[in-house]
């Protein structure tokens, strides 16, 4: 991973806080002591930003910056996870920026009860819609290039994939348990192979954000066994959710695809993200998030 070191006018944008007042906490608490650029300037490491934005969380629950200032990260840890409160804990990101920020630096330093902590956080005070299109979308697309630029590692995505999982699991499979006598009903999976459901979790999220019925039958599923789901089912439409890695496999999904003419005629399958065959009806290509979002609402 690459050693950065991020500007005093950085840090203040992502932490939300002015640089007179960070300046100030530096000078007469001592809370940390920034290295500087040959020209004087003030630079600060990663570890510095999680550690300052502890201060502010806590400051922000009402502590005194002059007796957290010289505590030892493992205490602001200890004292920021004990004493936050739902109703409170919104204040602590002011923006859905500062808190994928945040998020990123906790998990490249492998603090994922912080990621823990902040998901609960977000899921009880944000809507589906909301948690896709503000936090979770933006996130996961940020991890993305960090791990392309070889900043972060597949096993922080892996972890990051695993504790979104968790959390949000139950979220959409309190759905299965809808009436049976909504006219649509969407079947969320990923062709066989596929192992990505990064695309399916978001994509459940935002048809519960919508109202709609749907059943999350998760990643891998073979095409035979999609056929017989939608028929126990009754379902009217599929989401079959396809990664970047997953494009490359033409002659896998061209075969999947065939199996699928089994289908109903009725029954629309909607290929999201990475296609790696052009599909024509009943088949339906939407490349992103807000192209799924628009489909939904006008259908």
């Amino acid at each position: 991973m690459k050693n950065i070191n991020y500007s005093l006018s950085f840090v203040c944008r992502h932490l939300g806080i002015s640089p007179h007042l960070l300046r100030a906490w530096e000078k007469r608490y001592q809370c940390i002591q920034p290295s500087r650029k040959a020209n004087g300037r003030r630079v600060y490491t990663e570890n510095e930003i999680l550690h300052l934005s502890y201060l502010v969380a806590l400051t922000k629950q009402g502590h005194s910056i002059s007796d957290i200032a010289r505590l030892p990260f493992s205490k602001l840890k200890l004292a920021l996870g004990k004493e936050l409160l739902f109703n409170a804990e919104k204040k602590i990101a002011d923006t859905p920026k500062t808190t994928i920020f945040n998020l990123l630096l906790a998990l490249e330093h492998y603090n994922l009860e912080i990621i823990d902590h902040e998901l609960k956080i977000l899921k009880v005070t944000n809507s589906p819609l909301e948690l896709v299109f503000d936090y979770l979308l933006p996130l996961i697309q940020k991890l993305g290039e960090k791990v392309a630029k070889g900043e972060m590692g597949i096993d922080q995505e892996h972890a990051l994939s695993s504790l979104i999982r968790s959390h949000f699991y139950s979220e959409i499979s309190q759905a299965n348990t809808k009436s049976l006598q909504t006219q649509k009903r969407f079947i969320l999976t990923t062709p066989e192979g596929e192992l990505h459901e990064f695309g399916i979790l978001l994509a459940a999220l935002i048809l519960k954000g919508l109202g709609h019925d749907f059943y999350y039958l998760g990643p891998n599923l073979p095409a035979k066994a999609l056929v017989y789901a939608q028929e126990g089912l009754k379902s009217s439409t599929i989401i079959l959710g396809c990664s970047l890695n997953y494009a490359h496999q033409q002659e896998k999904f061209k075969k999947y695809i065939n199996e699928l003419k089994q289908l109903p005629p009725h029954v629309e399958v909607i290929v999201g993200g990475h296609s790696p065959l052009k599909l024509s009806s009943p088949f339906i290509v939407l490349k992103n998030f807000k192209q799924l979002q628009y489909w939904l609402k006008k259908d």
